[in-house]
């Protein structure tokens, strides 16, 4: 009986072995090439070594599907190979053609190394270069001494590139160029799909279009759409702006571009630079609208103000090549003799006018400005004007207990060399400041406190220096050891230097938040 098994074990390995060299045998036939079949000649000259035979006229050999044609060849049946010459013509299904002078086809391989005056066709693609090899099974070409591609729109130049033809897709490096009638790229490195018409971007690459050039390392371009997604790198310039982010989108039918990333958008005239995290541009409106950390610069020799709010909008003035910038929520800059808040602005860079809506503060060498709306323009290098309409309030510290208070229904006040020198009160006016002994003194005598509905201030290193009512006034004079901080504040009064942006860094919000909620507490 254990005979019997050890028997049946053995006859069952045999059957299982046999059974896989069958299958090994199948597989290597099936998987065996065929040979190059010679489909026509019209004079055929055997070697005398029997190894290389010569084939004249219309010649047509057949090869695993692919028909190749020429006028003459040498045929190494052995090694199962020839060498083609003069009106090559290779076909492969109904759209792949390739024409030469000159082949050398490997039939182990399926490998045509063409040579001379080679085009390679392919659907409504057309490839010439002076050599080319093409792995006829796998369906791939490649040239490294320059070649030219061109469809219905676009013509490609590179010296060295690769032809996937089952994906439509070549692969360009080395000094390429592709030329369209709205655009030229330059690039390193660059994929393009034959079909949908689209760039696929790799290394350095400028696109030059009549309006300006883009610039990324990565990304794509849509040649047919002109829609470009443009990453590392990204640039989009023009000649009066240039816009740079981690990745741009832009629609060239639109002009729109929206970046995303470390956003910088540059206007060379007006010498600003707007920067955040979030930006929609278009270049034939000339707008721009920046969030996410949005920080407006007026740069300039002397000083450069540093602007941040929710959101920042840049449009173009009435006048050629102005502009207009629109900050909303949460507005709040610095100037080294200038600083502000407020929860709109407008900045016009014709006359570098800006305009504070809700609830504006503007502090500037030691005074605090605030009303329902500030003005203030720029006369000449030197001078400026500052309009506070309803409620107007300013407010100078005299020490760290003292103030001096001018408050009206309206204010025009004078700038000159960056310190204000007079003040026009129209309306309700008011004015409480201390007065001194004499100028060399440090002793107060009192505060003298003014009413009169329109009075005429003038200052010296902002200190109240002359006095003048348009009206009669009504005022008085409170010894300073009477003095108590109500009777030293005008109704109104509010100091808010804790709020006011100390240096550039400082002109986000959170911080002066957390002051307020403190003080409203």
């Amino acid at each position: 009986m254990r005979v019997f098994n050890l028997y049946t074990r053995f006859f069952k390995s045999v059957v299982f072995i046999g059974l896989v060299i069958l299958m090994a045998s199948q597989t290597g036939y099936c998987q065996e090439k065929k040979e190059i079949h010679i489909e026509n000649a019209n004079h055929y000259k055997p070697s005398k070594d029997k190894k290389t035979d010569r084939l004249l006229g219309d010649v047509h050999f057949l090869h695993e599907g692919v028909n190749m044609y020429c006028d003459s060849a040498h045929f190494q049946s052995e090694n199962d190979r020839f060498h083609g010459f003069n009106k090559v013509h290779f076909n492969q299904g109904d759209t792949l053609h390739m024409y030469c002078t000159l082949v050398k086809y490997l039939g182990q391989n399926q490998l045509a190394k063409a040579r001379r005056n080679v085009k390679l066709v392919d659907k409504k693609v057309t490839l010439t270069t002076d050599s080319l090899d093409f792995d006829m099974e796998k369906s791939i070409g490649y040239y490294n001494y320059g070649g030219t591609l061109v469809d219905s729109a676009n013509t490609l130049t590179s010296d060295i590139g690769q032809y996937y033809a089952n994906e439509n897709l070549f692969v360009f490096s080395h000094d390429v160029k592709l030329v369209n009638e709205d655009f030229t790229l330059y690039s390193d490195t660059l994929k393009y799909n034959t079909v949908t018409g689209r760039v696929f971007i790799l290394g350095p690459t400028t696109i030059v279009t009549e309006d300006g050039t883009l610039y990324a390392e990565d990304g794509w371009y849509d040649t047919e759409t002109n829609i470009a997604k443009l990453k590392k790198a990204a640039e989009l310039k023009q000649e009066k702006h240039v816009l740079r982010g981690d990745t741009i989108i832009y629609t060239k039918e639109t002009g729109e571009g929206r970046a995303f990333g470390n956003v910088f958008l540059e206007d060379f005239d007006n010498h600003m630079i707007i920067t955040g995290n979030k930006a929609i541009y278009n270049d034939i409106a000339q707008t721009a609208l920046v969030t996410d950390s949005a920080i407006f610069r007026q740069v300039s020799e002397a000083d450069t103000l540093f602007l941040h709010a929710d959101t920042l909008r840049a449009l173009p003035d009435t006048i050629p090549d102005e502009r207009i910038i629109r900050a909303y929520h949460n507005v709040r800059f610095f100037r080294t003799d200038l600083q502000g808040k407020c929860d709109s602005l407008a900045y016009l860079t014709n006359d570098s006018t800006v305009q504070m809506f809700h609830e504006p503060i503007l502090w500037g060498e030691g005074n605090q400005m605030t009303g329902e709306q500030i003005e203030m323009r720029r006369k000449n290098a030197t001078t400026s004007e500052v309009y506070i309409t309803n409620e107007a309030f300013i407010i100078a510290m005299e020490d760290s207990v003292k103030y001096n208070q001018i408050k009206g229904r309206n204010m025009t006040g004078y700038i000159y060399n960056k310190k204000l020198s007079k003040v026009d009160v129209k309306g309700n006016g008011q004015a409480a400041y201390f007065i001194k002994e004499d100028e060399e003194s440090t002793d107060y005598v009192g505060l003298n406190t003014v009413e009169c509905s329109n009075i005429i201030i003038r200052l010296k290193e902002n200190k109240i220096s002359e006095i003048a009512f348009l009206e009669k006034p009504d005022a008085r004079m409170v010894p300073v050891e009477h003095l108590g901080e109500e009777e030293s504040r005008l109704s109104g009064f509010v100091w808010y230097d804790p709020l006011r942006p100390k240096d550039k860094n400082d002109i986000f919000p959170l911080r002066n938040e957390e002051i307020q909620k403190k003080q409203d507490d």
